[in-house]
């Protein structure tokens, strides 16, 4: 059980950091990425 967790929590931070990088990324070039979206 506590494996499972570790894990999750091991996730849940990898997202939060690959958001962050997203969000800062898209704030640097913000006019090329309107069109992705």
């Amino acid at each position: 059980m506590s494996d499972t967790w570790s894990s999750i929590q091991a996730h849940k931070k990898q997202l939060d950091s690959l958001r962050e990088r997203l969000q800062r990324r898209r704030k640097q070039d913000s006019g090329h990425l309107v069109h992705i979206y």
